[in-house]
């Protein structure tokens, strides 16, 4: 088909379809006061001022009306002529409380604590002003970035703020866990967590990290921050875990100790 086929304003226009037998005949088309808009082979379009008869020499073929009334012409559809559109449904409603904890999140001090702990910017360790600029889990700096997140845990008012000591391949590391006991299921524990060390290339001297993973920390230190002022039924654990970047060691030690524990937790 070459280009638009010009079709007439009126009528009826019908898809005629060769039975694969016998040709289509245009002279039969016409005896049946019709004519060929087009003609591709074996399929013609074909209009008419009404139906198509049912005369014979059509009636063995394939036939498919298209139109079968005339079109009209329309400048502009109003808005009456718009279909309503649908109601805005919530998929999830959430309590307000929620929608309260979402509003004490603030952008510019999420992306000032990632920028700490990435060493854009010093931070005060033991009152000893430091700038990380590797949190490698065997260096000093990543001794120093988990003592860092068990001060600001403990600046936050958490009373039970403890180091999870482990070793692996003779490096010695601790993950870092603040807790708040749930008011009616303490035994129920939920696990907000994060890793707190990074690596590169020069791991032991350059490994910034500030998306690995330094804001999964930031984003963990937030939530902190904002649900100390709020009661749970469960338990919550905020953990930054290290030794992550050489086999996820951190994290691995404290599930097996949970598991072997008979803790039942949640990680999300």
């Amino acid at each position: 088909m070459e280009g638009p086929i010009a079709l007439p304003a009126d009528g009826v226009v019908t898809l005629l379809r060769s039975n694969g037998r016998t040709a289509l005949d245009a002279g039969e088309v016409t005896r049946a006061g019709a004519r060929v808009v087009w003609n591709g082979g074996d399929d013609w379009l074909v209009a008419s001022d009404g139906p198509l008869p049912e005369r014979d020499g059509l009636l063995s073929h394939h036939r498919k009306v298209l139109r079968e009334r005339p079109l009209v012409r329309r400048s502009a559809i109003t808005p009456l002529d718009r279909s309503p559109a649908p109601p805005t449904v919530n998929v999830t409603s959430f309590p307000s409380v929620i929608q309260e904890m979402v509003d004490l999140v603030s952008g510019p001090a999420m992306i000032q604590q990632i920028g700490q702990l990435a060493g854009k910017f010093p931070v005060n360790v033991g009152g000893v002003p430091t700038t990380f600029t590797t949190r490698s889990t065997p260096t000093t700096l990543c001794d120093k970035a988990e003592q860092y997140v068990f001060e600001r845990f403990q600046a936050m008012g958490y009373a039970n703020v403890a180091y999870d000591p482990y070793t692996f391949s003779s490096t010695s590391a601790r993950n870092v866990i603040a807790t708040k006991t749930g008011a009616e299921f303490p035994n129920r524990i939920v696990i907000l967590g994060g890793h707190l060390d990074s690596t590169s290339p020069s791991a032991s001297t350059n490994a910034p990290g500030a998306n690995d993973n330094a804001s999964g920390t930031a984003g963990v230190l937030a939530t902190a921050d904002i649900l100390k002022n709020y009661s749970f039924k469960n338990t919550i654990k905020f953990i930054a875990f290290t030794g992550e970047e050489q086999g996820l060691f951190g994290s691995e030690h404290y599930a097996n100790a949970a598991a072997a524990a008979g803790i039942r937790s949640w990680r999300w």
